[in-house]
């Protein structure tokens, strides 16, 4: 089998199982999680336990396309095209990412298959404990992938608009100011390093507010301004008890098994010690502000430090082209 035979083949397989689990915890609801993306699209309030959501994602792509297709096929079961692109969105993923790693895994010193693998498992560990789990949480995957490895590779106007584009999902492209910063103090006039850094910040992450005030508008209040839920000494206090009640499927224990492994690759690849650092402040920090503002028991909240580690460990670290910055500052 060629290269490209493998990187889908391996694409299809990793899709699977992903597809299987999620459905898997939403076994015998297909029809609830139908009409919850009808509701997003709407902009309609989505409660669940007596709580509104309303204010936390945008995710309006998978949607947008769902909603759409029913329209079009209307004599298709809404669940089974529901499954279907589902597993579409997944395999297209999964197979530019994997292509992606395989191109670049040779240069780089580590394994193309299991770095894949990695990427992979970690992600399906992400869906394991949620009832309803996101088809919109791999494009956050997928797209903060591209962006921290472009930064690597020195394509900042490319990360920029890619980080911009994450506003479909939620405010993640914001984390690309937080790489930018780290990876590239000291290497750099320190006021380009800083303007390229707040850009790279507050234009995807004000893009992200909008997009969900024009999808909502009305019912938002006017102090939202993005995801602030329960603060870090509850999400602490949660990490705790999963650890003290051991289970697998405990927050924690996917937690650790996600980030093993997404370092693992990284761990194996031949760079230098002042790169491992930079990626692993990078993966600090945007695990910290994960605790800070998301829900612990939402893995999928740190799906952007495994795309970080699986882009840290790819990426050609060879001297870029001379690049296109955001500002010569």
């Amino acid at each position: 089998m060629n290269a490209l035979g493998l990187r889908l083949g391996l694409a299809f397989a990793v899709a699977v199982v992903a597809a299987g689990v999620a459905a898997r915890v939403q076994l015998g609801d297909i029809a609830g999680v139908v009409e919850i993306e009808r509701r997003m699209l709407a902009g309609e309030d989505i409660a669940a336990n007596g709580v509104i959501l309303t204010n936390l994602y945008n995710r309006i792509l998978f949607p947008f396309v769902f909603v759409q297709a029913m329209r079009l096929l209307p004599a298709f079961d809404p669940g089974h095209l529901f499954v279907a692109l589902r597993f579409a969105s997944f395999l297209l993923c999964f197979a530019l990412m994997f292509s992606s790693i395989d191109r670049r895994a040779a240069r780089a010193g580590v394994d193309p298959v299991a770095t894949c693998l990695a990427v992979g498992l970690a992600f399906t560990a992400s869906l394991v404990r949620h009832p309803e789990p996101h088809t919109s949480d791999i494009f956050d995957l997928a797209l903060m992938f591209y962006v921290f490895l472009n930064i690597v590779e020195g394509r900042t106007g490319i990360a920029f608009a890619l980080a911009c584009l994450t506003a479909v999902n939620r405010e993640s492209g914001a984390f690309a100011g937080i790489a930018y910063f780290l990876l590239r103090a000291g290497t750099e006039r320190p006021g380009r390093l800083v303007a390229n850094s707040l850009l790279l910040v507050l234009v995807p992450y004000a893009l992200a507010i909008g997009v969900r005030r024009l999808v909502y508008q009305g019912t938002l209040p006017a102090t939202d301004l993005g995801q602030f839920f329960t603060g870090l000494p509850l999400n602490l206090a949660t990490l705790w008890t999963d650890l003290v009640r051991f289970n697998p499927g405990n927050d924690f224990y996917l937690l650790v098994a996600m980030s093993v492994l997404a370092v693992v690759p990284f761990a194996r690849r031949p760079a230098p010690a002042d790169y491992r650092l930079r990626v692993a402040l990078a993966v600090a920090a945007i695990a910290g502000i994960s605790l800070l503002f998301g829900l612990v028991r939402e893995i999928r909240i740190f799906l952007p430090c495994v795309a970080l580690l699986a882009a840290g460990a790819v990426a050609d670290l060879a001297p870029p082209r001379r690049e296109r910055g955001l500002s010569s500052a």
